[in-house]
């Protein structure tokens, strides 16, 4: 069986699907994984009990950057969402992000820019050949989370490897 034909079986044999943010090691991967995933696919999702495992549960500001961003590049969130939400409803439009040419993404904390690259990242290079400038602000070097370092000289190497040229130029580190 085909990818295409695996996909066209999922999203016939369900409308959404559903992710318990509980499962593994709870945390806001899930979140980033899932949306980055349904942008992707374009096969809406419903995750509840985001981020249960962590001594705050729910979304941080950091998951609600995600959150927005993901919708920039093409989604719409059922509920409303804030601080502390545990259950969003995310389902793709289809927009198209060829015109696409500039993405601010900040953070309002010291929240992991990294972490916050690991949602949109996948999700872009799918969109085209256009360059984009993506304008972060955030943290750059957050315990727990890859540095601003690695992605700028690890992962952007081997990503360059599959045809994906990143540029990563650092105004400032920390937050």
């Amino acid at each position: 069986m085909s990818l295409q034909e695996d996909k066209s079986q999922v999203s016939n044999s369900t409308n959404i699907v559903h992710i318990d943010g509980s499962q593994g090691e709870g945390g806001g991967q899930i979140l980033r994984v899932a949306l980055s995933a349904s942008l992707i696919t374009q096969i809406s999702v419903r995750i509840e009990n985001i981020r249960a495992n962590r001594p705050t549960p729910g979304l941080s500001k950091q998951h609600l950057e995600v959150v927005r961003v993901c919708e920039q590049l093409g989604g719409i969130v059922d509920e409303n969402y804030q601080v502390g939400t545990c259950t969003i409803t995310f389902r793709p439009t289809g927009k198209n992000l060829s015109e696409l040419s500039e993405l601010p993404v900040n953070i309002n904390s010291a929240g992991s820019i990294t972490l916050v690259l690991q949602a949109i990242v996948p999700v872009l290079t799918f969109r085209g050949k256009q360059p984009i400038d993506i304008y972060l602000r955030g943290g750059t070097n957050v315990s727990h989370s890859p540095p601003i370092q690695f992605f700028r000289d690890v992962l952007s190497n081997y990503l360059k490897r599959m045809g994906l040229n990143i540029e990563t130029n650092i105004k400032h580190y920390g937050f």
